[in-house]
């Protein structure tokens, strides 16, 4: 009975160092495959982040760009109000200038047309009046000739 449990016990030892160098070689080539897919992983990852960096570098500039310009248009705008600003009461001055000017010629044209208007009237009357009288005088005449 000794004698064979003593070939059990080197039939089970030899089981369980075959098991564990299955399970240690299994062991390996899953360690090997996690390592292989973590540096998959690892990779595309570095370059996701390296990507993203790229693209926050160049977000970064272009909205720097985009300050500065920003900041020569703001400055270009006051320039251009503080030149208004100091032009207007001079842009004001001319304005009310040419008002006057206008308001002035406007006048002047009224009172002209009211004075050939006045005149034509007067002409008109005159010509009417001396159109009744011929025409008064020829009533006469013929009243006088058919009397």
């Amino acid at each position: 009975m000794k004698e064979d449990m003593d070939v059990e016990m080197i039939w089970l030892g030899k089981e369980v160092k075959e098991i564990a160098n299955d399970n240690s070689e299994w062991a390996h080539f899953l360690s090997r495959y996690v390592d292989d897919e973590i540096l998959k992983v690892s990779k595309k990852a570095a370059k996701q982040i390296e990507n993203l960096k790229i693209l926050s570098a160049k977000l970064t500039e272009q909205f720097k760009k985009h300050l500065i310009n920003h900041e020569n248009m703001k400055t270009d705008i006051y320039k251009w109000f503080e030149f208004i600003e100091k032009h207007l009461p001079i842009y004001w001055s001319e304005l009310y200038k040419l008002m006057e000017k206008s308001e002035s010629w406007l006048l002047a044209k009224m009172k002209e047309v009211k004075e050939t208007v006045d005149l034509n009237m007067i002409n008109n009357f005159k010509q009417v009046d001396e159109r009744m009288d011929q025409f008064w005088e020829l009533v006469d005449v013929n009243l006088d000739t058919l009397w």
